[in-house]
């Protein structure tokens, strides 16, 4: 497979891998556009360090049961959380336009979400509209009925991405280092069969990737969904469970035990 790049550089490959996160330009050349295999989840998220200028920052209180400190406020809908010299902010917001918004839409869309807040939270925008570091995406899930095709196989986010769902590094590792090498060494270098079984154990271990929607946990859309969430993170026992089971689902099911490949001449 020929490749070429945005410098202009030719390259030919056996196979080309696209694990380039969820606005996978290489899912985008080999299958289609985004709007084909990802759908938007109704809701964004901003992170940023924030300037420490201005007057002191309101000091985040101790959570239940660790040493982790986070300053939490929401509304329906909306959520921002600082804790150090970091926040972050999940908003219900209209779906994006086809193409990557630049970085002053996305600083518009931030600013629009939380343009009625109250104190604390208006300063903690304010901050992070003028952090150097901001980043605003949307919440999304990748899905698509195969991961392959032809000589391309898509990993990690690009195949099965899910923002903020906890479920990214597992599924990267276990489909990159594990499963995809592994199946290629097995199948001698075939790739189609080492793609097509590939495809088959990633699509079961990433089938709770697949349904999930983290925005609806952390910006509730309701004043009793914001009321049942609180009540959830003022247990310890609950909030251990919670952390507990979205492991369980990254890391459940068995791998194939791959023999170590016995070395090329």
């Amino acid at each position: 497979m020929r490749a070429v790049f945005d410098s202009g550089a030719e390259h030919t490959f056996d196979l080309v891998v696209g694990a380039d996160g969820i606005h996978s330009r290489t899912r985008a050349l080999a299958f289609g556009p985004e709007e084909r295999h990802v759908r938007y989840l109704g809701a964004h998220y901003a992170i940023a360090t924030l300037p420490e200028d201005g007057p002191p920052l309101p000091a985040p209180a101790p959570a239940p049961g660790g040493p982790l400190v986070a300053l939490m406020r929401s509304t329906p809908g909306r959520t921002a959380v600082y804790g150090g010299t970091s926040a972050m902010f999940v908003f219900a917001a209209d779906p994006p336009p086809a193409g990557r918004a630049d970085d002053a839409d996305r600083r518009r869309l931030l600013a629009a979400a939380f343009a009625n807040a109250a104190e604390p939270v208006a300063d903690l925008v304010e901050r992070a509209l003028r952090a150097d570091d901001l980043f605003v995406d949307s919440i999304s899930r990748v899905q698509m009925p195969s991961y392959t095709r032809g000589r391309v196989a898509l990993l990690g986010d690009a195949a099965f991405g899910n923002t903020l769902a906890g479920f990214g590094t597992g599924l990267a590792v276990i489909g990159a280092a594990c499963v995809l090498a592994g199946e290629l060494a097995a199948a001698d270098g075939d790739h189609t069969a080492a793609f097509a079984r590939c495809g088959a154990l990633m699509r079961r271990h990433a089938a709770p990737a697949r349904t999930g929607n983290a925005s609806t946990f952390l910006a509730p859309s309701t004043a009793m969904g914001l009321w049942l969430r609180e009540r959830m993170f003022a247990s310890p026992r609950l909030t251990r469970l919670l952390l507990k089971s979205t492991d369980a689902f990254a890391t459940a099911g068995e791998l194939p035990d791959y023999p170590r490949p016995a070395p090329r001449p």
